[in-house]
Formats: C-alpha cells, structure tokens, sequence
C-alpha cells in the first residue's frame, strides 16, 4: 500500500514582520536585507509556529553560505526546517530571495524573544531583527475536527501462535492538513507484533455529509499465550494543521483557508477483547515445533544415483500461509543408514504471514550402507481453520536409484 503524501505546508502570514535589517556595508550600493514571517503572533502551549528568515536584494549569486543550525532560547525549541531559493520579480527587476525556515514550539505559556541572528550571503554578513512569540495555554482550535484513529483486527478468537492481520485507521477531516506521515505504534505483552506499514493507503468516506479521508496501516500479530486479553491501544502520532474557530486567513506559505495552528497529536485507538485458544494436546505429532497455518512440502534431490559415501544434495521449499517464523526443517522420517548435516535457508520470499509465501531449505545427507530410496521429510503443523494438526510426508522428487558402492579405481603401473 502506498502513501499519497499531502504535505500542506500554509504560507506564513506577514504577522510579525519586522523592519528590514539591511547589513551595514560600506562601499556595496546593492545591500541585502533581512526581514522575519511568523504564521502566527500568538500560539498555544504544544502548538508550532513557523518562522521564516526571508534574505533579498543585493546580488545573490551565491547560495546561502552561513545560517543558524540551531537557536537557543530558554523555554522555547527551535528547529531548523530548511532552505528555499526562488527568483522573484519586482517591476520587471529579477532578483533572488533566500529563505531559512524553523519550527517554533513550545510546551508552556510565556512571552519568549529569538535574538539577532546572523546570516551569510554573498560575503556579507547581515543581522535578523528580534522576534517575539506569545504562548498562551491554548489556541480555541476546533476540537471536534480533530483526527480519530481506530483499531481492528482480523479476528477476534484465535489460535495461540495464529497469525492474524491488524489495521489502524486514522480518519482525518477535510479542513485537517497533515504535515507528513503519521506514525502507528502497538506494544502488547502477549502478543508479537511486526511493526506497521509506513506505506499507508489512504480512501476518501463520506461522513456527515463531508469528504474525510482514511488513511490505513497493515500489519500482523501473534498471540504468545492462552486466555481472554485485551488488545491495543495503538498509539498514533502525527503533526497535523488545525484550524482555529471560525474566520478565514492566510495560511504559512501563501495559500488561501481557515486560519490554522500546527499540532503534534498523540491518539489512541480503541482496545479489542481478544481470545486465544490454546492448542490441543490430542493429536499433537512427536517434534511439532508451533508452526500454525497452512503449508505444503516439496523436496528434491541431486544427483539421481545413491552412492555409498556419497553427498546428496536436498532441496526443501515449504509453501503456503500462517506463522513461518515458527517452522523448522523437516526431518528424515528415519535417519537409520544416513548421516545428516544442519540445513539451512537457502531462500526465503515471505510478507507478514497472511499472504502465501515461501521458505527453502538445503540439507547435505549421505548413504552410509546399500539403501534403496531417501526417506520421505515430514513437516508437521496446525491449521488454524480446521482445528486439527497436519503431517505432511514427501519423499524426494525424482527419486534416486539404490544406493550402490563407490567404485575403487586401482592404478596401473
């Protein structure tokens, strides 16, 4: 699933513009000048501002060659956010406008001041004017617009060591502009979990009448014990633009709307009742190692003839859906008359589980007396549909020729 990015990023308002700071150059009749874009005078404790350095005039041939990395101001985070070069212009004079923006929050209320910063550009050093941001406890935003997440999942009783597909919706007003990607998180004790999809779908529903958009993130778990539980909540975390109550204005970087404040918002879904059963002890065949799903086993072997002494190379690929992480190589039905080595994965194309997926093995076995076939490999695991155990057995395909003595070659004088 892919994600359609809307990164809306408003045009700052011309609020806390301050006089142009030209630098003080003598001898240069062309001067650049400094001047200072705030979206908003005052914002509320946790809320951003965006702060705009914006350099024009002079010649500005070269790129920006000294900014601010980062500014300290007790109280008050400011974080760099990046460059922007445009051409501009003015009564048919071109010239070029450089500008450092930064994110500006706080979490409590107060008047702060950003002292004089000094920039660099084109040899010339210049100074910003001094800004002030007011942080009171909290902007009127529109609570009711705001960003509602939900939690489902595939099922909601299941196998211990079932896998089970999970979903976080989040569902976002029109009049909400995210300012990137959102991120879902859920830690649960008795559950694994593989971490979401960063790559979310996004679908538009209508709800009342308005156009909210869903934007949703896969991903699996497993249940790791038995018993009634409770499941979630996931924690979403994201930085959306909430509009204010009422009126309209321009937003940070020009565009037309609802006047708008930037949030970082931390939601929690709903939890889920789940139940797990655990898996019955009738039935369960000698080496089941957890594996729950749906698999089947194909196995071949090389070369086609048994030697007493001799390698045989087999090949094991185990298809098909459920929890691979929990599989192991299948065995020999009987190892009598063989001496075996480890196997190891030799390939594995596999997603969360739900999804049908591969996983090969390699195994070095060798005759080891006059032997007329390679036992069959079994592979033993749970259907979760079915409620029973499966043993699967396949023995190699082609199957080689009787094991026959290596061949002495004895040396002529």
């Amino acid at each position: 699933m892919y994600f359609r990015s809307l990164l809306w990023l408003p045009a700052l308002l011309l609020l806390a513009a301050a006089d142009p700071a030209p630098a003080q150059q003598p001898g240069n009749s062309v001067q650049p000048r400094i001047t200072t874009q705030l979206s908003a005078r005052s914002i509320g404790a946790g809320d951003q501002v965006m702060l705009a350095y914006q350099i024009s005039g002079g010649a500005l041939q070269q790129d920006l060659e000294d900014y601010p990395r980062m500014i300290v101001v007790p109280g008050l985070s400011v974080a760099f956010s990046g460059t922007n070069r445009r051409l501009t212009s003015i009564n048919g004079v071109t010239g070029i406008v450089v500008e450092v923006r930064y994110v500006v929050q706080s979490e409590k209320a107060g008047t702060f001041s950003i002292p004089e910063q000094i920039f660099r550009v084109d040899g010339q050093e210049i100074k910003s004017p001094i800004v002030t941001v007011e942080v009171k406890d909290g902007p009127a935003v529109a609570e009711d617009l705001a960003p509602t997440a939900q939690l489902t999942v595939g099922k909601t009783e299941m196998w211990r060591g079932e896998v089970v597909p999970v979903e976080v919706a989040v569902m976002v007003h029109p009049a909400v502009q995210p300012a990137g990607q959102f991120v879902a998180q859920l830690t649960n004790s008795g559950f694994a979990m593989h971490r979401f999809d960063r790559q979310a779908g996004v679908e538009q529903r209508i709800i009342n009448g308005e156009p909210w958009r869903i934007w949703q993130v896969e991903s699996v778990m497993t249940p790791l014990q038995p018993g009634v539980q409770n499941f979630g909540p996931a924690l979403v975390e994201m930085d959306v633009f909430m509009p204010l109550s009422g009126g309209y204005a321009r937003d940070p970087f020009g565009s037309m709307g609802s006047p708008a404040t930037r949030k970082s918002l931390k939601i929690n879904t709903n939890s889920i009742e789940i139940n797990v059963k655990e898996l019955p002890a009738e039935g369960k065949p000698e080496g089941f190692a957890g594996a729950v799903g749906s698999f089947d086993l194909m196995v071949t072997a090389t070369p086609d003839k048994l030697r007493i002494g001799e390698p045989i190379a087999v090949e094991m690929a185990i298809d098909g859906t459920g929890n691979f992480d929990a599989l192991v190589p299948p065995p020999l039905a009987s190892k009598d008359g063989w001496r075996t080595y480890e196997p190891r994965v030799s390939q594995e194309n596999r997603g969360l589980g739900t999804e049908k997926g591969r996983r090969s093995y390699t195994q070095i076995i060798i005759p080891e007396k006059n032997l007329t076939e390679i036992p069959p490999f079994v592979l033993n695991y749970f259907d979760p549909v079915q409620g029973v155990y499966v043993t699967k057995k396949a023995p190699p395909c082609p199957s080689p020729s009787p094991a026959i003595p290596r061949r002495r070659w004895r040396l002529r004088k």
